[in-house]
């Protein structure tokens, strides 16, 4: 398969900028500094930044305790470390990798983790509505060696959704990371959202209570009725 091609339409149309935007240390880069954050709603950016402050505090305190620096040296080293942390257990790192020219994976231990991951959200009780949306679904429920997996969540209502939501992102992406596994993974608190991804790919619902995912595609599969 052919080295995917990474598009920052954001960038400056500048040549030696966009050249290094496309190489594997750029787009890991560019990664690390936005975290996939355009790709988040408010409720995801809130509970993001939450974790990401109490990381950092915690951080400064430890350097603080443990070094002679300057106090101002160990808050910035706190918050960088806090953003390295978010940036591996809570985002998309093997995401980025697929982008670099040695990567390559086993589709089948791809598609087995792929269907541990749907497993993980089949038993969140909290979580109502799930979908798969891409190639997973758009290849016969099969990942290919620089596939990703891309996994949309829609958040339950009220603060103790929200709260549960973040949380099992967080476990998800953790165990993605962990694992070698390319997941593509945010949840929404209004479906809405999900109108900006492209009308000829296929959904692969995982759960959808009371149908409203159904309603809004043409193309959909009922994960239970395809896998079997």
């Amino acid at each position: 398969m052919p080295l995917k091609k990474k598009q920052f339409d954001w960038l400056p149309n500048i040549p030696l900028l966009r050249a290094a935007s496309q190489s594997c240390l750029g787009i890991l880069l560019i990664n690390w500094v936005a975290q996939g954050t355009r790709g988040m709603d408010r409720g995801e950016l809130v509970f993001r930044a939450l974790l990401e402050v109490l990381l950092a505090l915690v951080f400064a305190v430890v350097l603080r305790l443990t070094s002679d620096g300057p106090p101002v040296l160990d808050g910035l080293a706190g918050l960088v470390l806090a953003h390295t942390v978010n940036w591996t257990l809570n985002g998309h790192v093997w995401v980025c990798f697929r982008y670099c020219p040695g990567y390559r994976a086993d589709p089948d231990l791809l598609n087995a983790k792929g269907r541990a991951v749907i497993a993980k959200v089949e038993a969140a009780r909290r979580v109502q509505e799930a979908l798969v949306i891409g190639s997973f679904a758009d290849h016969g429920l099969r990942l290919r060696e620089r596939s990703d997996m891309d996994l949309r969540l829609i958040r339950p209502p009220g603060l103790a959704g929200w709260f549960h939501a973040n949380l099992l992102l967080l476990h998800l992406r953790a165990w993605a990371f962990l694992r070698g596994f390319p997941l593509d993974l945010y949840a929404y608190g209004d479906l809405r959202f999900l109108q900006r991804f492209r009308t000829n790919e296929t959904w692969l619902i995982i759960k959808d209570a009371e149908g409203r995912l159904a309603d809004m595609r043409a193309r959909t599969i009922a994960y239970g009725s395809s896998s079997s």
